[in-house]
């Protein structure tokens, strides 16, 4: 079955089909869908960017600090969990304390920066965590950017020398879509140059054929 889109001149198929009763529903959307689990699997590990601190704990180089943005959202809650399971050190960015308790107490997250609460925003919280790491501000080995724009920033101030950027969001930029004279944009982009960092753009789109690979793990 499926409908006619009038404005892009195409026909849209839809499968309907009955998710297993031994999945709980609300797992199965937050772990096995394309907008979120499939999305945080597939960015992770089929990403050159994604696969970087798999690689630092494969070398035992050292314990690999992944940053999360929106790390509350459907994408960032799953692919924390999947770094923090193989072993590196995850913070998580979210706008309340109340997120970010949770991120922390539910979700195994090292860290938590409510940007919005917190003294001195999502810059004072990375401060806190490279203070209390002992990196300073070479913190970060891996972004995994959902937001863009002034988050993106704060987040070059805190990255790793050659450390990588997963871009798979940017919903600070949603009002650009529509109208380019409100696109924020980014500052600190000769931080890229600086500290030879990496930078990916993930688009899930271009994985699709993978999904039977992330639904199987």
């Amino acid at each position: 079955m499926g409908t006619w889109n009038h404005d892009r001149d195409c026909f849209i198929s839809m499968s309907i089909y009955k998710v297993s009763p031994l999945i709980p529903p609300e797992k199965y959307l937050s772990c096995m869908t394309v907008p979120a689990g499939i999305t945080a699997y597939l960015g992770a590990y089929h990403s050159d960017c994604g696969k970087y601190p798999f690689d630092l704990l494969a070398t035992k180089a050292h314990a690999p600090v992944v940053l999360v943005s929106s790390a509350a959202g459907a994408v960032g809650v799953i692919i924390g969990q999947l770094y923090k399971k193989a072993g590196a050190v995850v913070i998580g960015v979210t706008s309340t304390k109340a997120k970010a308790s949770r991120l922390k107490n539910d979700y195994g997250f090292d860290f938590a920066i409510a940007y919005r609460e917190d003294e001195g925003g999502m810059d004072g919280g990375l401060q806190r965590v490279g203070n209390k790491l002992k990196k300073g501000r070479f913190l970060v080995d891996l972004y995994v950017d959902n937001v863009g724009a002034g988050q993106l920033d704060s987040a070059f101030n805190y990255m790793a020398l050659k450390g990588r950027i997963l871009g798979i969001g940017a919903i600070a930029e949603l009002d650009g879509y529509a109208d380019e004279t409100k696109f924020k944009g980014i500052f600190k982009y000769t931080t890229i140059i600086a500290r030879e960092l990496m930078f990916c753009g993930f688009l899930v789109s271009a994985h699709l054929h993978r999904i039977p690979e992330a639904l199987g793990r």
